[in-house]
């Protein structure tokens, strides 16, 4: 994944999508080299204006296949099947990028998408307007076919690992949340109290003003009491344990400890949610403490049952670091990867792009004498809003006569909402809408 790159995202037809830019790759019959750069200065003069400001020029595109490095595309069957294929690798290959895409995003929405081209990141706009054909990756002396199986079968391979990768760090994430502080925006009657009852406000020293009272028959429980209603929960807690009338009451040991209601503060404030609500430690006998919270919840009162335990406290402590720990190194690494497929992706993408405009072309136009291509071929980015104009500009400038050499209707031909064109037309938007790279 590593190997080309980080950054940007996909392909659609239509022009600049609320912003985004939309590059187009077109191509035209044209057997004379020499008569290319003329093609290109007429057509820039008649775009004019409407490649301005938000679009960006015409350039030559797939300039390096030259004869001697043509791609390979098989025979007239081969160009047929390869039209379809080419366009299911296309879509299936844009599915990726958009989910690596939305991936780096969800994990940094700051992030900086570009391609990665050796030890350099790139911007995506300077990486396709000198886009040239990857010969290391994608061997010129294999068929078109064998270069877009060997693609996907890639590319598949890492967006899998991608998706492992993410599993693996939102179960992490999981974990992670599950024993996070959740903070003091939860009622009292909801939130863990380990948080609210930590060390440094819980006095737990064995000395006679402890607000835990632990022995082998004493236990501490914790009661959140309603706002307004602490003269009431006084009045009644200590009768809470209190034997029915149908029972008999065993002396010594069971029942509330006479006034050991105690309203707990954390530092010089009474511990209290946004409602108002406070919490109050009561000891009781162990034996009582079911009798406790049954009376105590209908009166109106929650009892708490929350075991007190300094060294508890402390490997949670220790957990959440090393789980915060394990998080921010994988978040780093995940990122980082998804900038990488991202770019790999992008890159196999445009790739598949070259090669429906090549095979098409070679449909509309032939293969050439010699091995020469019979075709030019351009990027531009169109102004917003100007598709139809552009449409009618490249008509007449690269457009076949059609009254004179029907041409094959293909599926680039044919890509904008499958409208026909006298020309090849493909199309790409590097990042999804309202994307701000």
């Amino acid at each position: 994944i590593l190997a080309q790159g980080r950054c940007s995202s996909i392909l659609r037809e239509h022009t600049s999508c609320n912003g985004m830019t939309t590059y187009w790759i077109v191509a035209g019959a044209c057997t004379d080299e020499s008569a290319k750069e003329n093609i290109l200065s007429t057509l820039s003069g008649k775009l004019g204006t409407r490649v301005a400001q938000d679009g960006s020029p015409p350039t030559h595109f797939m300039d390096n296949l030259k004869p001697e490095t043509a791609l390979k595309s098989g025979s007239f069957d081969d160009l047929i099947n390869l039209t379809d294929e080419l366009q299911k690798a296309d879509s299936q290959v844009e599915g990726m990028l958009r989910r690596s895409e939305r991936q780096a995003l969800e994990l940094d929405p700051n992030v900086q998408l570009k391609i990665f081209l050796g030890e350099s990141e790139v911007e995506f706009e300077r990486y396709i307007r000198n886009w040239r054909w990857d010969s290391t990756k994608y061997d010129r002396s294999r068929f078109i076919s064998q270069n877009m199986r060997f693609l996907l079968q890639n590319m598949t391979k890492f967006d899998e690992e991608a998706r492992l990768s993410l599993t693996r760090y939102n179960e992490l994430k999981a974990q992670n949340n599950n024993i996070a502080k959740k903070g003091d925006s939860l009622p009292l009657t909801a939130r863990d109290l380990i948080d609210t009852l930590s060390p440094d406000v819980v006095k737990a020293s064995g000395g006679a003003d402890d607000d835990v009272v632990t022995t082998e028959n004493l236990t501490t429980v914790f009661v959140v009491v309603p706002r307004g209603e602490d003269k009431e929960f006084l009045s009644q807690y200590e009768f809470f344990a209190d034997a029915d009338d149908n029972e008999e009451a065993s002396l010594g040991t069971d029942g509330v400890v006479p006034m050991s209601a105690k309203k707990l503060t954390a530092g010089d404030k009474f511990i209290e949610d946004r409602d108002g609500n406070t919490l109050y430690r009561v000891v009781l006998f162990k034996s009582s403490l079911g009798k406790f919270k049954k009376k105590s919840k209908e009166a109106g009162f929650s009892v708490r049952e929350f075991t007190y335990s300094e060294a508890g406290y402390s490997r949670l402590i220790a957990d959440r670091e090393r789980l915060e720990d394990l998080l921010a190194t994988d978040h780093k690494v995940l990122l980082e990867h998804s900038r990488c497929l991202w770019s790999d992706l992008m890159v196999s993408w445009v790739h598949i792009k070259a090669m429906r405009v090549f095979v098409e072309s070679v449909l509309r136009y032939g293969s050439g004498s010699g091995g020469a291509q019979s075709f030019v071929s351009f990027l531009f980015a169109p102004k917003m809003n100007s598709a139809a104009a552009v449409r009618k500009v490249l008509r007449d400038v690269i457009g076949k006569d059609e009254t004179k050499q029907p041409g094959v209707e293909t599926g680039a031909a044919a890509e904008d909402d499958d409208e026909y064109f006298n020309y090849v037309s493909v199309s790409l938007t590097p990042f999804t809408p309202h994307t701000v790279i």
